[in-house]
């Protein structure tokens, strides 16, 4: 699958590509809720692969995982833009959004200035997309 938020759940971190030439297709959408919720249930029922909710979950409260809450917290939103876009409901990519400014105004560094230039652009983009203004983070 060439969806980005996908090969986040199979790869590290690291291997993750831009949303930038990302198909919209049922195949997207459906690969981009398996990596914002997780996948492949054991016998039960629990996901063996974390999606980046899960992953942003369990690094929230420990300040040495603080770069991989960031990371999951970008891909949380760039998951559910994918899946609003794809499925052209512009309620999840409104939420897109909400996800990029509820963690930035709890954590207005959001990581340092590699990582809020990275929230802020895929901001401006879902911005553009749900037909407003790219303004971006404040």
């Amino acid at each position: 699958n060439s969806n980005p938020c996908w090969l986040a759940t199979a790869k590290s971190v690291s291997s993750v590509t831009s949303p930038a030439g990302t198909s919209d297709t049922l195949a997207t959408r459906g690969s981009s809720i398996a990596a914002l919720v997780g996948a492949r249930p054991d016998s039960s029922g629990k996901n063996v692969i974390w999606g980046w909710g899960k992953i942003s979950q369990m690094t929230s409260r420990d300040p040495k995982h603080r770069e991989r809450f960031f990371e999951a917290r970008y891909h949380v939103a760039l998951c559910r833009f994918l899946m609003g876009r794809a499925s052209e409901d512009s309620r999840v990519v409104e939420k897109a959004i909400s996800d990029i400014t509820s963690v930035a105004s709890l954590y207005p560094e959001l990581g340092g200035p590699e990582q809020r230039r990275r929230f802020d652009a895929l901001l401006k983009q879902i911005q553009k997309q749900a037909g407003k203004s790219p303004t971006g983070l404040p």
